[in-house]
C-alpha cells in the first residue's frame, strides 16, 4: 500500500534531496496503481521488478532537476535512489 505524505512541496530548483525523493515515491505509487495489470498474479519477480523499475526512472526523469544534488548526477546513483525510495 502506498501512502502519499508529502505536503505543499514548491516546484523549483531547490528542493531537498529527500523532498524529490517524496515525490518521485509518490509518483511510483501511483503509477503502480494505476495499472493493475504490472503487478498481477500472474507477473513473475523479474516483471514485477522491470514495471518498478520503470516507474522508478520515468519518475526519476521527470523530478531530478528539482533537486540541485540530484540534476547534476547521472544513472550511476540510481540503484541507491531506488533503495531510499523503497523505504520511504
Amino acid at each position: 500500500m502506498c501512502l502519499s505524505l508529502s505536503t505543499g512541496l514548491t516546484y523549483g530548483q531547490d528542493l531537498s534531496r529527500e523532498e524529490v525523493l517524496q515525490l518521485i515515491t509518490d509518483d511510483t505509487c501511483v503509477c503502480i496503481n494505476s495499472d493493475k495489470t504490472l503487478f498481477n498474479g500472474e507477473k513473475t519477480l523479474n516483471q514485477k521488478k522491470m514495471a518498478l523499475g520503470l516507474c522508478l526512472l520515468k519518475s526519476y526523469n521527470v523530478h531530478k532537476k528539482k533537486s540541485k544534488e540530484l540534476s547534476n548526477k547521472g544513472l550511476d546513483d540510481f540503484e541507491s535512489i531506488g533503495e531510499e525510495v523503497g523505504l520511504l
